[in-house]
């Protein structure tokens, strides 16, 4: 089996030679990284486009995300920023309670994202909860590997739904999870967390590093920030501690902000579907230079 896929791999090859066409016409992403263009069309593999400055958006998911879902979340970019396509990123669990597993992941999107397919074209980050967290270890794998030189000068704005600040984990994961705010079982099972992180130094460690790399943000970029007064895991006191750190440290570049009203974790476009797009067609219009699309009637 594996000799007839080398034949017809060589088979293809020859062809392709004939007609003169001698590099492959896309470049495959590694799983779980799934790259959808803007007409809809969604693949692992992106199609090689000589030059293109077109943008992309970085869609990274919150934990058990799907590609269903966060694909929904990019028609919305590709409503609005020209010929935006999207690589998503559905986070599996273990990236946030093995952070070494979620650097090494950043690491090859870092090393995707400086390829010579992308390497020229505009980024736009999305983070959707633990997709603050996974920022923060993009930025970190691209200082390590040398690549953030790459990466950093194409970053063009940051919008973040319900980030989750790992300072906060303990309480706001049990009060999710119960929907009890200081309740017996609430309380108990914010204890169970601290001890873990307490037990396990490295882990608490390694989320203290990443949480430092988001705090103190090194770029002056337009940012849009979604949060809600009912959402235990980001509450506004713990995104208004990060918010308040990137407006003093860049003056110039204020955070945009956006509070709903009791909607749920990661939940503020469903509840509030014009609102959050009127938002963000705003923060685009007014905030960034992207090339956009007319507003459609």
């Amino acid at each position: 089996r594996e000799l007839k896929k080398m034949l017809a791999r060589s088979a293809w090859l020859r062809r392709e030679a004939r007609m003169g066409v001698v590099q492959r016409r896309w470049f495959e992403l590694a799983a779980p990284f799934v790259y959808r263009q803007h007409t809809g069309e969604v693949s692992r593999r992106i199609p090689r486009v000589e030059s293109s400055e077109a943008p992309v958006a970085v869609l990274l998911g919150w934990s058990n995300s799907s590609v269903k879902v966060l694909s929904k979340y990019a028609s919305l970019y590709g409503k609005l920023v020209k010929d935006c396509d999207a690589i998503l990123v559905p986070s599996p669990p273990r990236w946030v309670y093995r952070p070494n597993t979620a650097l090494r992941a950043m690491g090859e999107l870092g090393s995707a994202l400086a390829s010579a397919d992308l390497g020229n074209r505009p980024l736009i980050i999305v983070g959707f909860s633990v997709g603050a967290y996974l920022y923060g270890q993009l930025l970190r794998a691209s200082r390590e590997s040398g690549l953030e030189t790459r990466i950093a000068p194409r970053l063009k704005a940051i919008v973040f739904d319900s980030p989750v600040d790992f300072e906060g984990v303990p309480a706001g994961l049990s009060k999710s999870v119960l929907g009890t705010p200081d309740s017996l079982a609430q309380v108990a099972l914010q204890r169970s967390i601290e001890a873990y992180l307490a037990v396990f130094r490295a882990v608490a460690d390694e989320y203290r590093a990443v949480s430092a790399v988001i705090h103190d943000h090194p770029y002056p970029l337009p940012s849009l920030w979604y949060f809600s007064d009912a959402d235990f895991t980001a509450s506004p006191a713990d995104v208004r501690r990060v918010t308040a750190k990137w407006n003093a440290n860049h003056p110039t570049m204020p955070v945009t902000e956006v509070l709903f009203n009791a909607s749920p974790h990661v939940s503020h476009l469903p509840h509030y579907p014009e609102t959050y797009e009127a938002n963000l067609a705003h923060f685009f219009q007014h905030r960034t230079d992207l090339p956009l699309l007319p507003p459609s009637s």
